[in-house]
């Protein structure tokens, strides 16, 4: 049976709840634990983390909210072309048609007249986020992204890259072909001509499933 009291069953509760086909109403909570045994059986909710993903017939579906945050700071180091801030999306976080992510990342750059490089990658597919302002001095930039599953293996990618407060990148139209079985990683990369660390330095990224 299940009664108003929340002391009346003992963490777990690992049995079977008969509710003769009607649903449970009412409930305040729910604690959720990090899977453990059996975490991608089929018709489970499991909790990973800080990413609930429900399994229907042992294929996971991500249930929507924030996927990553990251505000610890990283730069470039020296000469070529170094990943700041990365993020693995798990496999199949993009499962069906029309689902989606929003990235929004963010960062500075150092006060010289140093070229500066500064590039989001989903998968692949990447843009320049400073295209026109080629050495950013003693500045911002930031971009969005927004990815939408339009096939297996194929997307929409809707992109704006700024520095400062000017926008330097507008694409509307790319078509990344990430695999959505695999796991797929996002990330921005820095690159300083003139060999010089932290002269691009990013400060936050966060990652989030619309749907």
């Amino acid at each position: 049976n299940i009664v108003n009291n929340a002391n009346a069953l003992i963490s777990p509760f690992t049995g079977n709840v008969d509710v003769d086909g009607f649903d449970l109403t009412d409930i305040d909570e729910v604690e959720f634990r990090d899977a453990a045994a059996n975490a991608t059986a089929a018709g489970r909710l499991r909790r990973n983390a800080g990413q609930l993903t429900y399994y229907a017939n042992a294929t996971p579906q991500v249930i929507g909210g924030v996927l990553n945050v990251n505000v610890t700071s990283v730069g470039n180091v020296g000469g070529g072309t170094d990943d700041l801030m990365t993020y693995s999306m798990p496999a199949n976080t993009l499962n069906a048609n029309g689902k989606a992510v929003r990235v929004h990342a963010w960062g500075t750059c150092a006060a010289n007249a140093n070229t500066k490089t500064i590039v989001f990658a989903f998968g692949a597919s990447t843009r320049t986020i400073n295209p026109t302002t080629t050495a950013p001095n003693s500045t911002h930039w930031q971009c969005d992204a927004t990815i939408i599953r339009t096939g297996a293996s194929a997307q929409l990618m809707v992109f704006h890259g700024f520095v400062s407060n000017a926008i330097e990148q507008n694409a509307s139209n790319d078509t990344p072909t990430a695999n959505e079985a695999n796991a797929i990683v996002i990330k921005c990369t820095g690159a300083c001509a003139a060999s010089a660390t932290d002269d691009i330095v990013q400060r936050g990224m966060i990652v989030e499933l619309l749907n």
